[in-house]
């Protein structure tokens, strides 16, 4: 995840000094790690499952739900941001919205007693984010742009059901399969 960070950042310098080849080229690279995010992620989320990893005040087989629809949204984003490619508008706020797809875990480690004491409200992070988004679409092209649109509300939509999915039976059940209690 790390390298992906990296990764972005020089990505986002290439293209601010203008050298869209280097960042063509090295995008092939970007396209490998997220690939390979997208292996790892569930990996480790099935590990900290295996080891009861619980917070948020959730139980480890409702929380398994969090980071597995993260790396999912991920997935989704930068393979859609890909596609886009050729449409740099599309392309980087697709690429952004994939970020902003994973901040859940960095969220949920920052020490403000309001989300502590109030675990959903660390929707309103991304949501923030996204509105941001909407703001520059807004100023910058005079619209919100339809990948700004469709990726938004997927995301939001996502975020605000998959804890209540989360603690449903039929959940818990694949979550306990994933365990290998089946």
């Amino acid at each position: 995840m790390t390298l992906w960070m990296v990764l972005l950042a020089v990505q986002t310098a290439l293209i601010l000094v203008r050298k869209v080849a280097w960042h063509r080229s090295l995008g092939v690279f970007g396209f490998l790690v997220a690939l390979a995010m997208v292996i790892i992620g569930p990996i480790a989320a099935t590990n900290a499952l295996r080891r009861g990893a619980a917070p948020l005040g959730l139980d480890a087989l409702t929380f398994y739900i969090i980071p597995l629809t993260a790396i999912g949204l991920f997935a989704l984003f930068a393979f859609a941001a890909w596609r886009a490619r050729r449409r740099p508008a599309d392309h980087k706020r697709l690429i952004l919205i994939a970020n902003i797809a994973l901040i859940d875990a960095a969220v949920g480690r920052w020490p403000v007693n309001f989300f502590e004491l109030h675990p959903p409200a660390q929707d309103l992070v991304p949501l923030g984010f996204l509105l941001a988004l909407v703001v520059y679409d807004l100023i910058s092209q005079r619209k919100v742009l339809k990948s700004t649109i469709w990726a938004s509300v997927v995301l939001m939509a996502v975020h605000l059901t998959r804890v209540p999915l989360g603690q449903t039976h039929a959940w818990h059940a694949f979550a306990t399969l994933m365990l290998g209690h089946s």
